[in-house]
């Protein structure tokens, strides 16, 4: 009997539909069998940079001890300048992006605004609160321009930074023989920023889609 084109086109969309699931069945299989989407690649002993004091060109840092995140890894990079990172401070400063909100184009600046610093401080600036967020971008362009992945975001651990509540920024990579490249990036812009605050490092497994 033969098909009419009503008929012919429902059984196209059904054949096109039964391949799609195909499709999103094999995708989600192959994300499982993916190994960067559960652990980090490479080998912890790719890292060797231990934790506890050390300097940059006289600059006193300190790499706090890993702390295990699911299968990920974090690290506290602390510097010992006289600046801070805004949303870590005693009540009154600005938070993190507080400034582009509310102390942009006024004149002359409340207390508050004229600590904080618009993006990377000179060294002779007088202002003492910086952006974490700018901060950690600056690390990861510096490995990106180096080869090395890296992503910018909220804290492994989901641990808030401070008394009023703010998440903190991490710098992740995922590879560990990109963790030792990771911390002295981090450790140069904290110097350079004269940063006493600590910048969160994570060696984490790459975030995998989920096919629908």
């Amino acid at each position: 009997m033969p098909f009419d084109r009503r008929q012919i086109a429902v059984l196209l969309l059904l054949v096109a539909c039964a391949a799609a699931g195909c499709a999103a069945r094999g995708s989600e299989r192959g994300i499982a069998r993916d190994p960067r989407c559960h652990a980090p690649a490479g080998s912890p002993a790719q890292m060797t940079r231990r934790a506890g004091p050390f300097s940059l060109y006289g600059y006193a840092l300190q790499l706090s001890a890993p702390r295990r995140c699911g299968e990920g890894v974090a690290f506290d990079v602390a510097g010992s300048g006289r600046r801070r990172f805004a949303g870590a401070q005693p009540a009154g400063r600005p938070r993190l992006f507080d400034w582009r909100r509310s102390c942009r184009g006024r004149a002359p600046l409340p207390p508050p605004c004229a600590s904080a610093c618009r993006g990377r401080p000179r060294p002779d600036e007088a202002c003492t609160d910086v952006s974490a967020l700018e901060l950690a971008y600056e690390v990861r362009r510096r490995l990106q321009a180096s080869g090395r992945r890296s992503s910018v975001g909220i804290a492994a651990c989901g641990e808030r930074h401070g008394e009023r509540g703010f998440y903190r920024v991490t710098l992740s990579v995922y590879d560990w023989a990109d963790a030792d490249a990771a911390i002295a990036a981090a450790a140069e812009r904290l110097r350079a920023w004269r940063v006493g605050d600590a910048l969160r490092v994570a060696v984490q497994p790459i975030a995998c889609g989920v096919a629908l």
